[in-house]
């Protein structure tokens, strides 16, 4: 069953940073790209600047209501203390488009990223580097249901960007409540990638990669 685009909306905006806490195990995306591998927090926040376009999922409960096609763009600025990317972006969505703001700060060994949400309030991530993942957790532990991932990948012609994730919703005002469950791949072409930025390898796992990166 479908909902309404009111609730989509509110589950949506997630896509600044739209992997969620993801399954362990393989599958068969896992085999078919190889695994990109950050020597350093640096080059992970590197990687996300560029455009990157593709699809987003959202279920409740198991069961699918949504979706979407979806545009991200990151664009680094000097206008800040700490290196710092712009990221702006929309989500098509029932011939509706829904439009994504956020900030992404290279801070010392983390990452910080300031989701905008649409009533200008500003959700805060702390992220850390664990291989060819950037774990995603909250500044604040009692978002703890809200936990975000991004893996990323080689593809033929560019960089995938896979993201799972759950978090639980609780929206009264919206007679709303449950676990939803984000599924996003984005895909940036060799055009909008610096491949002196991160180092590839064969072989890396979708979900939990381990282990140094290579030299080049």
């Amino acid at each position: 069953m479908k909902r309404p685009i009111a609730i989509i909306v509110l589950l949506a905006i997630s896509v600044c940073a739209s992997a969620m806490e993801a399954p362990s195990g393989n599958s068969a995306f896992t085999n078919a790209f190889s695994g990109v591998m950050f020597r350093n927090i640096e080059e992970a926040f590197n990687v996300y600047i560029g455009s990157w376009t593709g699809s987003q999922s959202v279920s409740i409960n198991g069961e699918e209501i949504m979706a979407a096609a979806v545009e991200q763009r990151y664009i680094p600025t000097e206008a800040s203390a700490l290196p710092k990317l712009v990221g702006s972006g929309q989500i098509l969505v029932q011939g509706q488009s829904i439009d994504t703001r956020c900030y992404m700060y290279l801070d010392g060994d983390k990452l910080v990223l300031d989701i905008h949400t649409l009533n200008d309030k500003i959700t805060r991530y702390i992220g850390i580097l664990d291989g060819n993942t950037v774990v995603w957790r909250p500044l604040y532990m009692f978002l703890a249901y809200y936990i975000q991932n991004d893996s990323f990948f080689r593809a033929d012609k560019g960089i995938v960007m896979s993201s799972v994730g759950l978090r639980y919703i609780d929206a009264p005002a919206r007679n709303f409540k449950g676990m939803v469950e984000t599924k996003t791949i984005l895909q940036k072409p060799d055009a909008s990638y610096s491949k002196d930025k991160a180092n590839i390898f064969q072989g890396g796992s979708i979900f939990n990669t381990k282990g140094g990166a290579l030299g080049n």
